[in-house]
């Protein structure tokens, strides 16, 4: 196995030092997806372990296998959207110009709205 650090936020399970699998990342991906959407909807505060368990058919504890608690949930989630807005950064300082970098990034938050609002992308946090 590899010495692979855990996932930031990680329950028990993931914190043993092995990589945690396809399937246990694909539901932990779920699980910050399902807390972005109550996030969005209610903020952090409003945002139970409870409700995001419930969006996925899950029970709380559940979603307490994959995050220990609320607050790590609502990190991972924030931490998912400033890495998606830094892979935009990074794309655009690429470009010559203060002008064109700013238009690229514009363009890329643009480009992901739609794609947000055609339910293509994920929302941000």
């Amino acid at each position: 196995m590899t010495t692979e650090n855990p996932p930031e936020g990680a329950a028990p399970a993931a914190a043993s030092g092995r990589t945690p699998s396809r399937r246990y990342m694909a539901r932990r991906d779920a699980i910050i997806a399902s807390a972005v959407r109550e996030m969005n909807r209610h903020g952090v505060r409003g945002m139970t372990l409870g409700d995001v368990a419930a969006r996925l058919d899950l029970v709380p504890t559940g979603v307490i296998y994959y995050f220990r608690n609320k607050e790590d949930l609502a990190a991972a989630a924030f931490e998912r959207s400033i890495g998606r807005i830094r892979e935009m950064a990074d794309a655009a300082r690429g470009h010559v110009t203060e002008r064109e970098r700013v238009q690229i990034f514009i363009d890329q938050f643009i480009g992901l709205q739609q794609r947000i609002e055609l339910g293509e992308a994920e929302p941000l946090t």
